[in-house]
């Protein structure tokens, strides 16, 4: 099931635990946003990634948007995914049906190599980031069948959710 359509379903059938209204077996007088938010939170945070931990989904980021254009020659690539579990990291290189399979193989090479230069290069400069750590152990290889239903039903993850997330991270240890 689309992680959308899960959080929708998930949604309408426990809004009302999250209500101060059901604590009292009522409903008039209260407004059913504050529970919706606060459910909508609880399902980010608390159950999805238990769904992560338990192996049933993965964290899934667009990342091709977002990957500097000079680094991809964009009428070869269809897209890219970051895709994360508690156990692995990997980046998943779709690529159009025009380019033969000994071209993608380079590109992945290529792309991986691209990957670990970023993170020596953050790691000389001193500034620790999600990024340079990550980069260090991922694994970058070329779209298969089944990795489109696996990001259909992953948890969709904004760069930005990342970005905010280590600057407070940084702003702690300081």
């Amino acid at each position: 099931m689309i992680w959308e359509e899960y959080k929708r379903k998930w949604l309408r059938e426990n809004i009302c635990n999250f209500c101060q209204g059901s604590r009292m077996h009522t409903c008039t007088s209260y407004k059913c946003q504050p529970a919706y938010k606060e459910a909508g939170r609880y399902l980010e945070q608390v159950i999805a990634r238990d769904m992560v931990a338990s192996g049933k989904r993965v964290y899934v980021i667009r990342l091709f948007p977002h990957i500097s254009k000079s680094f991809i020659v964009e009428n070869e690539i269809a897209g890219i995914w970051l895709l994360s579990d508690n156990r692995k990291e990997e980046i998943i290189i779709q690529f159009h049906n025009i380019i033969p399979r000994m071209q993608q193989g380079v590109y992945v090479v290529r792309t991986e190599r691209y990957l670990k230069k970023l993170a020596a290069i953050s790691v000389e400069k001193q500034k620790e980031s999600i990024f340079s750590t990550l980069a260090e152990n991922i694994r970058v290889r070329a779209w298969k069948k089944s990795d489109g239903e696996k990001i259909e039903s992953g948890i969709p993850v904004k760069v930005n959710e990342i970005a905010g997330k280590e600057c407070s991270n940084k702003e702690e240890k300081e």
